[in-house]
């Protein structure tokens, strides 16, 4: 079964209005880079922005700081739509400062954290904007390829857990966070 397909049997769904073509040219465009085949044939097949009637979730290689035991959960993947926090050229836009401009964020996790696809290297990240430092202090590595990322998700079901392929990953807290955390503990006595 092809990655594609597999999010069929996944539950994904979207409004089919397929007028993102024109936008997946401009994205291609003003990106000067090309996007890797599995993420074009994705946006070819879903040209507009999708979501799951299931619970879905993957575990990555890296863990954010605040994912339950490395689980994700997904909640939509991004493409052409009316909504400008659901259009993948809108989200671009609303990010630009923020992100390296050979980063596109392509969908998002419960919690709001945002996962992006690397245009020079292939690879799948999550953006975790919690973590209060560099954005290459805060990416988390999920997958080499947006055709592993599909690969790793999975419905998810009460009871059940999903395999993990963990990296233990360092934190290092800003000073202004550490700062914060003793202020906190000092207040609770918990020093």
């Amino acid at each position: 079964m092809s990655s594609l397909n597999k999010l069929e049997n996944l539950g994904i769904f979207h409004r089919n209005i397929n007028r993102s073509n024109q936008k997946h040219q401009t994205l291609t465009r003003l990106q000067g880079l090309p996007l890797p085949k599995a993420y074009a044939e994705f946006l070819a097949r879903y040209p507009d922005t999708c979501f799951f009637d299931k619970e879905i979730g993957f575990v990555g290689e890296e863990h954010t700081p605040f994912s339950s035991s490395g689980l994700e959960h997904l909640d939509v993947l991004y493409s052409s739509s009316d909504d400008t926090y659901s259009d993948i050229i809108d989200v671009r836009a609303l990010y630009l400062d923020e992100i390296p401009s050979y980063y596109l964020v392509i969908g998002e996790v419960t919690g709001g954290n945002l996962i992006c696809l690397n245009l020079k290297t292939g690879e799948v990240t999550i953006w975790d904007k919690t973590v209060p430092d560099l954005f290459s202090n805060s990416i988390f590595k999920v997958a080499d390829s947006f055709s592993e990322f599909l690969e790793l998700l999975k419905e998810v079901v009460e009871g059940d857990e999903l395999e993990s392929k963990t990296k233990v990953v360092s934190f290092n807290p800003s000073e202004e966070l550490d700062a914060m955390m003793g202020d906190y503990k000092k207040k609770h006595n918990l020093e």
